[in-house]
């Protein structure tokens, strides 16, 4: 007798349009629960993509935002003409606006962002150029927009970027701070400059300042001094001394006095000053070099005059005259610096070739 086994019926084949639609769904679910995770576990993260991480704060802002002492407010004037008439000055306002918004949230509140397009013959465009800002030309026929930033702080204080620039995009971050630290601390400390040399201003120059001059004036309050000095204000925070030349004994102890009382005090000077050389040439000046014999031994120093402090690899080389011809030799004094020596995240540096 025999017996035949019957096959068994095939598997059900799946409907291919409930798969899809079941794929649907827990794409939907996913991206629901993903965003719900985000927000609660990612509010204060950020990822920034960008080729040089221009919206990742350096620890210094962070730390300035972080103890702003009162209210500043930053406005962002952007003309849609503008936009309109070069879309890459658009996209660079959108990143303008994004790290502005990077400042708020570091700053818990205390910078408030405020995004305006002064329209022409505006109220917003009168306060646009009340604060200082610059208007930009669009095209040759004479239209005009605006591009920069406005800052006030609680007791109306103004500090503006009149034309943001997409060349200074590398440095937005420091004028961004700048502008900040400065409407947060309107009160600049003050500091105390004295020297043989005229920083804040010389004839031969049409009584420009030297640069470092200028861009100590927009941290500190420069209190300039000359003659006998008997005494340091008391809200002198720090005493500059360049290339001091020949101090009355009282100024000498005014200085030791308020370096005792815990002042501080940059001190430079020079035994063979270039620039005191350059000035004896024009006036018939006997003395180039600058010492503090008697400060310097109460303080445990001591200038030692007949050596210096080199490096032959980056010395600049000069043509010198020996024996009836002229030699290409390193000199030590100046030095001709490249990339490999300048930080190309310090914004003094960061442009420098040479």
């Amino acid at each position: 007798m025999s017996t035949t086994k019957k096959d068994s019926p095939a598997p059900r084949r799946l409907d291919r349009r409930a798969l899809s639609a079941v794929g649907v769904a827990l794409a939907v679910v996913g991206f629901v629960a993903l965003n719900t995770w985000g927000s609660l576990d990612l509010r204060d993260e950020r990822l920034d993509l960008t080729e040089r991480r221009q919206f990742t704060l350096s620890q210094g802002t962070r730390d300035m935002l972080a103890h702003v002492p009162e209210p500043v407010t930053l406005r962002l004037y952007v003309s849609q003409a503008a936009r309109e008439a070069n879309p890459f000055l658009g996209s660079y306002a959108d990143r303008v606006h994004d790290m502005l918004k990077t400042y708020a949230d570091a700053s818990g509140g205390k910078v408030a962002v405020q995004y305006i397009d002064p329209q022409p013959f505006s109220p917003e465009e009168d306060r646009a150029v009340g604060f200082g800002l610059e208007a930009v030309q669009l095209d040759n026929r004479g239209t005009s927009g605006y591009f920069g930033v406005a800052g006030t702080n609680s007791t109306d204080d103004v500090d503006v970027l009149p034309v943001l620039s997409p060349e200074r995009e590398s440095f937005l971050e420091y004028d961004l701070t700048k502008m900040v630290y400065n409407l947060a601390h309107p009160e600049k400390p003050v500091v105390a400059v004295l020297s043989s040399l005229p920083m804040n201003g010389d004839p031969a120059n049409q009584y420009q300042p030297w640069a470092a001059y200028k861009e100590l004036e927009q941290f500190f309050t420069l209190r300039w001094l000359g003659g006998e000095v008997g005494k340091l204000d008391d809200d002198v925070k720090i005493l500059v001394l360049v290339q001091p030349q020949e101090l009355p004994d009282k100024t000498l102890y005014a200085i030791d006095q308020f370096v005792m009382r815990g002042g501080k005090a940059l001190v430079m000077v020079d035994p063979n000053s270039e620039a005191q050389t350059m000035r004896q040439q024009r006036q018939g000046m006997a003395e180039t070099g600058s010492d503090l014999p008697r400060l310097f031994a109460s303080w445990g120093l001591e200038l030692v005059p007949d050596r210096i402090v080199g490096d032959p690899t980056v010395a600049r080389q000069v043509q010198y005259p020996s024996g009836g011809r002229n030699q290409v030799i390193p000199y030590l004094p100046w030095v001709a610096l490249d990339e490999r020596n300048l930080s190309r995240t310090e914004v003094m540096t960061s442009s420098s070739r040479a």
